[in-house]
């Protein structure tokens, strides 16, 4: 039995966003999901982390380490994260589901996705303002969405 999970606190300039897309939110099965972390430079001028995983696009969730290395040392702008979502596009191969969505649906919906995602981390990444309470960091401040 597992009693308890420990992970570490995310630093300064980290952000992270889930974006999830179905027919109705009570149907289980999306038609696409996206998640995405970015760590910015103490600036806020580059991106020197960033992870990008979506789901319901190849059997498992799939993680598009192609264009997370690419979005390493850029601007966190709108060009990077199109280039990002481009990569992602030409990577995924989605299926067609009666119950989900067909093929051309989903990969028409990817680079969209992607796009918010990481705009929306990096906005979280903006945001959050950290201090240190007793030795241990946690977020204060303005968060921007749910």
């Amino acid at each position: 039995m597992i009693s308890h999970l420990r992970f570490p606190l995310p630093g300064p300039g980290w952000g992270c966003a889930w974006q999830r897309t179905g027919r109705r939110q009570a149907l289980s099965l999306p038609t696409l999901n996206c998640a995405s972390t970015v760590q910015l430079s103490a600036d806020g001028s580059r991106i020197l982390a960033a992870t990008l995983a979506l789901g319901a696009v190849a059997q498992l969730p799939f993680r598009v380490c192609a264009a997370e290395a690419a979005l390493l040392g850029q601007e966190p702008a709108e060009v990077s994260f199109d280039r990002a979502a481009l990569m992602a596009q030409t990577e995924c191969r989605p299926r067609s589901s009666p119950l989900r969505a067909s093929r051309e649906y989903r990969q028409a919906l990817i680079p969209v996705m992607v796009r918010d995602c990481l705009a929306q981390a990096t906005r979280r990444a903006q945001a959050v303002v950290w201090r240190s309470v007793s030795g241990r960091g946690r977020p204060v401040g303005k968060q921007d969405d749910p």
